[in-house]
This record gives C-alpha cells, sequence and structure tokens, in this order.
C-alpha cells in the first residue's frame, strides 16, 4: 500500500489515475519466438521492454506523468508485489521499471486476488486525503492458462472481479498473449463484472509489447477525460488498435469513426449500430460479426473477409449494415 507521506508532494491539482500492472512471468516466457524484425527473442525480454515502453509513453505526456500512480503484480510460480502504488513520476520514469525472469507455474488467480486487495488498500489511503482520484485501471498480461480454472480459489478471483467492480469503480482490461492464452478463460474469469468495465483483448505473442503500447494510450486518455465504460477508453481517438484481435468484443454503438482497425480480428463481434464512418478496416475479420444498423461509409474494406471471402458493399447492406449505396438508395 501507499505509505502515508509517499503523495506529500505530489500536484494536488491534477486528479490521481490508479495503474494496476498483473503480468504473467510464468517459465514459458524463457521461449524466444520470432519477432516482426524476424529476430528471435524471449518472450520475457519482450514484456520487460514493453513495460519500458508504457513508461517512456506515459513520461511524454505531461498530464499522464503528473497523475499515474502506479503498481506491479507478477506470477510465476509465486505471487509477488513488485511495487506497491506510487507516483510514476517518482519510480520508474525518475530511475526505471523493474525488471523480471521467467519462473514457475501460472498462479493467475491468486495474482488477481492479491492485486485487487492491494488496489482497495491504495482507494482506501486516497478516501483518506483531499485528492481526487479516477477510476483505477487493471491491466492483466498473461500467455498461458492459470494453475486453477475451477474450484475455490478460481471461484475467489471472480469473486474478487465482481465484488470490486459491482459499483463501477474500477475497469479491467485482460490480454491474452498468442495462441496458449485461452480467451474463453479470460472471459469466464471476468464474467461476474458489468460488461461496461472490463475488456478481453488478444494479440499475437510476437506483438507482445503492444499490450503495453496500448496500455499507455488508455493510461494516457484516461488522464485527459472521463470515461463511462472500458469499450469508451478503449477506443478513443488516443489508443491505435491496429492488429488487435477484438473477438467477442461488445461494441454496440461504439464510435469507431476513423478509427485504424486494420488487420483487427472482429470474429463474432457485436458491432450493431457502431459508427465505422472513415475507419481503415482493410484486411480485418468480420466472420460471424453482428453488422447490423453499423455505418460503414466511407470506411476502407480492401482486403477485409467474413467467412474466409473477401468481403464487399453488397455483404454488408446483406448484413444491415449502412454503405454509401444504401444512404443514397434512401434518399
Amino acid at each position: 500500500m501507499t505509505e502515508e507521506n509517499e503523495l506529500d508532494t505530489v500536484n494536488r491539482q491534477v486528479a490521481r489515475v490508479p495503474v494496476l500492472f498483473l503480468i504473467d512471468v510464468s517459465g514459458a516466457k524463457r521461449r524466444r519466438i520470432e519477432t516482426e524484425d524476424g529476430n528471435r527473442r524471449r518472450v520475457i525480454d519482450l514484456l520487460n521492454e514493453g513495460l519500458e515502453i508504457f513508461t517512456e509513453q506515459v513520461s511524454e505526456d505531461l498530464l499522464a506523468h503528473e497523475s499515474v500512480d502506479v503498481s506491479l503484480v507478477t506470477f510465476g510460480g509465486r505471487v509477488k508485489t513488485e511495487q506497491d502504488f506510487r507516483p510514476i513520476k517518482e519510480t520508474w520514469i525518475e530511475s526505471s521499471p523493474p525488471t523480471f525472469s521467467a519462473r514457475g507455474s501460472t498462479p493467475m488467480c491468486k495474482a488477481i486476488i492479491k492485486g485487487i486487495k492491494k488496489l482497495e488498500e491504495y482507494e482506501h489511503y486516497l478516501h483518506g486525503t483531499e485528492l481526487a482520484y479516477r477510476l483505477p485501471l487493471i491491466w492483466l498480461i498473461t500467455d498461458g492458462r492459470p494453475d486453477q480454472s475451477s474450484g475455490e480459489i478460481w471461484q475467489e478471483a471472480q469473486k474478487a472481479i465482481g465484488e470490486g467492480f459491482c459499483d463501477h469503480s474500477k475497469f479491467f482490461f485482460a490480454v491474452g498473449l498468442g495462441e496458449n492464452a485461452d480467451e474463453e478463460i479470460l472471459n469466464n474469469i471476468v464474467s461476474k463484472a458489468g460488461d461496461d468495465f472490463v475488456e478481453v483483448l488478444q494479440l499475437e505473442e510476437s506483438l507482445s509489447m503492444d499490450a503495453f503500447r496500448i496500455a499507455a494510450d488508455c493510461v494516457k486518455a484516461r488522464s485527459h477525460k472521463g470515461y463511462s465504460t472500458a469499450t469508451e477508453i478503449l477506443f478513443s481517438e488516443a489508443v491505435d488498435l491496429k492488429g488487435v484481435n477484438l473477438y467477442k468484443a461488445s461494441l454496440s454503438e461504439a464510435d469507431l469513426s476513423g478509427k485504424d482497425l486494420s488487420n483487427a480480428d472482429l470474429t463474432n463481434a457485436d458491432l450493431s449500430g457502431a459508427d465505422l464512418s472513415g475507419a481503415d478496416l482493410s484486411d480485418a475479420n468480420f466472420t460471424h460479426a453482428d453488422l447490423s444498423e453499423a455505418d460503414f461509409r466511407a470506411a476502407d474494406l480492401e482486403g477485409a473477409t467474413m467467412d474466409g471471402e473477401e468481403i464487399g458493399l453488397r455483404d454488408i447492406e446483406e448484413a444491415g449494415g449502412i454503405t454509401e449505396r444504401t444512404s443514397n438508395d434512401d434518399n
């Protein structure tokens, strides 16, 4: 928990932005994978570098630099608090973020329980001060399956998330890295929380560092503006989601106009009523997505597919979506 004098020197005119990382550092991270530049690197090294990218990007935003308080819990063989909540400018920016090595199994449930308890202690401390703060952001980043996906400890983790979010006081982002990350398990672990306050994403393992880039974008967006839902944060103008797996994402009525979603996997996503006008959807996958009343006017659909076939305006219209052509027909 943050020490009583830890926040004495912060700018009291700036609302605190609490950020909790729950990072999987299990033994599987020792393996080497091929990255986009053709090199072979250990996954754990990509995670360490990702944390440096997060720190650098936050440091470049004046408001985020002043407002973010960060905590880090890792899980690999055991659960370890690498850092309690402290101002990022006085820790990771002033010196450097923690580094970690790969070890052991994947006690994800225990890490969730411990991390949320740490966050609640920090919030309790803030309630006793005159410091304003925005709703916290929790980032769970993992590339595997947890040691327990059923039983008492699993239910306790679900309960910690469910009770922690029942008062709409936190945002939870679960990021699966690579094909070994079970998206169904991630969706299940957050199932007790309200849909508006959780988002589950999947990235190719070679893009592990992008998880931290996306986190930094969301944190910067959160520093500047209040948002009502996790979806609003994730799809705000400041966040780059190029190539992200948005399988089963709930994006009904979302404003995605002008967004770069090229190469995104939108399989089974609910896009009903979404504004995709002017968006870059090139090479995106819309298999089984709900496109009813979604606005695709002026969107780039080059190379986009549905059920393995290239998608066109007629496919969009047949799925109930809005295009330039259907709009003109209505006039």
